[in-house]
């Protein structure tokens, strides 16, 4: 089965100096994707980002387009302020028609605000320095059944080489997308060439699922043959299923 692939616009977002990271998105339709995560580092970037006609065209036409927030725990300290983020949110939800939006754990927002939001919410697991355990992930959901799962595997890797297998056991059925990115020592969001062998190791339990794969690394250098080459490792390391 051909997989879902895609790039998140985190992956080249050294490639441009403004806020407004619509321009990422122009360099992503070079490929031959069929998903994307926007990804928002900042207020700065969520109040900034003005979608083109012709991005909002392209990104209904995928399978899937998913946002990642900010960081709401540090942007948006007080509850006005958090108020006014989710409602921007909710505009570039509906304007990609996003199928999810993706949080750590620490940014939930409290029950009286999620109840005035449209849009799916997916935690992400996180990994060393914020490790978000399958434990504390377990409770999570059981508060907030409706959820979604993101998995990111170059975190599961850094934490072992089980924890992905352990990831999907627990949660399989709330799998929203994967994150895919290498790992390199104590680094998350390297190249899925000549990556370590705990994250190889790592992504053998996730091949077989049916979800789409979201190419998220640090591609610093402006060279669109870097994400020919990492989308040909991705199709060539999800293709033994």
């Amino acid at each position: 089965m051909k997989k879902t692939i895609g790039f998140a616009t985190g992956s080249i977002w050294q490639w441009l100096k403004t806020n407004n990271r619509n321009e990422l998105i122009t360099h992503l339709k070079q490929l031959d994707i069929r998903a994307i995560e926007l990804t928002i580092g900042s207020e700065e970037e969520l109040y900034a980002l003005t979608l083109s006609d012709e991005n909002i065209t392209w990104m209904k036409e995928l399978d899937h387009v998913s946002i990642h927030a900010p960081a709401f725990h540090t942007s948006a300290p007080e509850e006005a302020e958090l108020q006014r983020q989710l409602e921007k949110m909710e505009s570039l939800a509906a304007l990609s028609q996003a199928s999810t939006v993706v949080l750590h754990i620490n940014d939930i927002p409290p029950v009286h605000l999620l109840e005035s939001i449209s849009f799916p919410l997916s935690i992400e697991n996180t990994s060393i320095g914020n490790y978000t355990s399958p434990e504390t992930l377990e409770k999570m959901f059981s508060i907030y059944p409706d959820f979604r799962f993101c998995l990111d595997i170059s975190h599961a890797a850094l934490i072992s080489d089980e924890e992905t297998s352990l990831l999907i056991s627990r949660f399989r059925d709330r799998i929203s997308h994967v994150h895919l990115s290498g790992t390199s020592g104590k680094r998350d969001h390297q190249s899925l060439i000549g990556a370590s062998p705990q994250f190889y190791k790592s992504l053998i339990p996730a091949i077989n699922l049916d979800v789409p794969f979201l190419i998220e690394e640090n591609i610093r250098k402006q060279d669109i043959k870097i994400l020919h080459r990492e989308l040909s490792a991705a199709e060539k390391l999800l293709s033994y299923s």
